[in-house]
Order: structure tokens, then C-alpha cells, then sequence
């Protein structure tokens, strides 16, 4: 019965960035920022560039597109 809540429980965070993609950053997230490093930290979040993950967004595909 543990085996299968833990399964259950189990989660996965699935996220669209590799490194050298364009991200928003900055203290108002308007600042374009060159993902160079993705990591974990000691209590298993994430960082991008040795900030947490939560201080960036993602830049939509369709933005993106239409500047090029």
C-alpha cells in the first residue's frame, strides 16, 4: 500500500529550457537573460544561471517569432 501512495504521490516537473534558450529575468522579468547553467540545489530545486527557477519566464514561441 506505501509502494503505491508513493507512486501516487511521485512528482515531476517537466520544464521547456535547455541552455543557450532566451528567458525573461530581472525584478520586473523584462530583461532577456542567455540560459549557460542548469542545476539542482542541496533541497532538490532548481536553478538557471545559480538563481532559483521561479525568478524567471519563459518567453513565448509565438514573441519570439514575430521579432525575428
Amino acid at each position: 500500500m506505501k509502494e503505491f501512495i508513493k507512486k501516487l504521490l511521485r512528482e515531476a516537473i517537466i520544464i521547456d529550457i535547455k541552455v543557450g534558450d532566451t528567458i525573461l529575468g530581472g525584478k520586473f522579468y523584462n530583461k532577456k537573460v542567455v540560459v549557460k547553467t542548469i542545476e539542482k540545489d542541496d533541497k532538490g530545486g532548481y536553478l538557471i544561471n545559480n538563481k532559483p527557477l521561479l525568478r524567471f519566464r519563459i518567453i513565448d514561441q509565438d514573441e519570439t517569432e514575430e521579432q525575428k
